[in-house]
């Protein structure tokens, strides 16, 4: 009987035991959905803030771009004022992608677009991106580049950021009339980009810890140039994703600084006639565009902006306007917004698509909503090309161009 009863109590004890396990595997599978819960509510609120955030930027890129090309009178305050105005909405854009970028970057949820790269290409689009800055502050720049082009397994336009945002800091942390080196070399199966400059410099404790978020060089009121601090946060993310690394160097403060990038070389480095050289035609068409934003100033001044350079426009304000605006105006390119009310620009772009007087239509979403998932579905939808508001009229024009080729 005493037998029997310390059987049943160790029984009971193991399924006691086995209880428990299973109430912590349990509380395991709520925390792990907690976090997946929570997870998805920080994309969703990042994708809601970048667009409510990029949809004022995009009338006001719009209306200075209007400024610029009806200042035929050449007036030096309206120059200076737009001036003012487009740097400070370049700086707020900047601001609103390196907030979304360091969120998806360092929790993986950037998908590279990997492809052979060039090494001279990506330094060029690097370049012509940092130029205005580096110009602004009367810094002389010398280029180092190899005879011989280096290619990589990269995508062109997340290693263009991070080259840019190098230079970006060699220029901001350097006084005025300062000198910035940039040189490619190979060393091994690796490509070393370096980026010198005589600036600020850092000591020795900072150069580990400036990769990390929310840190700056210390440096006095008067020195400050905006930033969040992440752009190296975000530089060091996207090259461990190309399976390399970045350093930073500096003899101390006041020696200047220096960052150098390694990237892993391609196996096989394509030959130099294997570049195709792309012509594109100068003749500028006039063409019939549709414009479509729930946010009448971006939809307006758009249009305006088009309406000036010479071509056809109309603009709708909803979904269902859009699409019987399109079976009227029979446009050629359509902008095209996605949070739209009534029926979003996904639901407009595949009624579009289905229809066979819009097949040939190109469309391109213009929206506040940016990130890989939005880029997938609007592929899906239809659309031809996926453009991040505020849309610089530099890029329209190129989609123009790129239509005279089509």
């Amino acid at each position: 009987m005493t037998d029997s009863v310390l059987d049943l109590q160790q029984q009971i004890a193991a399924l006691q035991e086995q209880l428990r396990e299973s109430e912590k595997a349990h509380d395991i599978g709520r925390q792990n959905t907690g976090l997946k819960q929570a997870d998805r509510q920080i994309d969703e609120f990042l994708a809601m803030l970048a667009h409510e955030l990029r949809n004022p930027l995009a009338p006001i890129a719009s209306a200075i771009a209007m400024l610029n090309v009806s200042n035929t009178s050449d007036n030096p305050v309206v120059s200076r004022a737009c001036d003012i105005v487009e740097r400070q909405t370049r700086q707020l854009t900047r601001i609103v992608d390196d907030l979304l970028d360091v969120s998806r970057v360092t929790r993986g949820k950037v998908v590279l677009q990997k492809q052979p790269l060039s090494i001279a290409a990506m330094v060029a689009d690097a370049i012509e991106i940092s130029n205005p800055l580096i110009t602004a502050l009367n810094h002389r720049m010398d280029i180092s580049l190899p005879p011989n082009d280096l290619f990589v397994d990269g995508d062109a336009a997340r290693l263009s950021q991070v080259l840019a945002n190098v230079l970006n800091n060699a220029a901001r942390y350097t006084e005025d009339g300062g000198d910035i080196w940039l040189s490619v070399s190979q060393t091994g199966a690796e490509v070393l980009i370096s980026v010198r400059d005589t600036g600020i410099g850092m000591p020795s404790e900072l150069l580990t810890e400036i990769f990390n978020i929310f840190t700056q060089s210390e440096r006095s009121i008067d020195r400050s140039q905006g930033g969040l601090g992440i752009g190296l946060t975000i530089a060091r993310s996207i090259i461990v994703l190309h399976g390399g690394r970045i350093e930073a160097r500096s003899q101390g403060p006041g020696h200047g600084s220096e960052f150098v990038i390694h990237l892993p070389l391609l196996e096989q480095q394509p030959s130099a006639n294997a570049q195709q050289e792309i012509s594109f035609t100068t003749e500028k068409t006039i063409r019939r565009i549709l414009v479509v934003d729930d946010n009448r100033d971006a939809a307006d001044g758009m249009a305006m902006l088009l309406d000036i350079s010479g071509h056809i426009t109309k603009t709708a304000y909803d979904g269902l306007e859009a699409i019987a605006a399109a079976e009227s105006f029979k446009p050629e390119l359509v902008l095209l917004d996605i949070g739209l009310p009534h029926m979003d620009g996904y639901a407009v772009a595949k009624h579009l698509r289905q229809q066979a007087s819009s097949r040939d239509i190109v469309l391109s979403a213009l929206t506040g909503y940016g990130d890989d998932d939005d880029r997938r579905r609007s592929r899906e939808a239809g659309f031809n090309y996926h453009f991040v508001k505020p849309m610089e009229f530099a890029i329209l024009n190129e989609l123009l161009e790129q239509m005279d080729t089509r």
